[in-house]
């Protein structure tokens, strides 16, 4: 089952975006090489003022908070 969103072009997904937040960068990173794995676009914060912030400016579809 395909559950990300179609491209207006039609054939290929859009990337679903995720945010982490994680102030551990080896959770951090396995995070991350996993979810890009899988076709997520991720961006990582390591505090909770920067993760308002990106979360804010790009409107991500999941947050990830450990």
């Amino acid at each position: 089952m395909n559950i990300r969103p179609r491209n207006p072009n039609g054939d290929e997904p859009a990337p679903r975006k995720v945010l982490v937040v994680e102030d551990d960068a080896s959770i951090s990173l396995g995070l991350r090489i996993n979810l890009e794995a899988e076709g997520y676009s991720v961006h990582l914060a390591d505090e909770g003022e920067r993760a308002l912030e990106m979360a804010r400016a790009s409107a991500p579809d999941l947050v990830i908070s450990m």
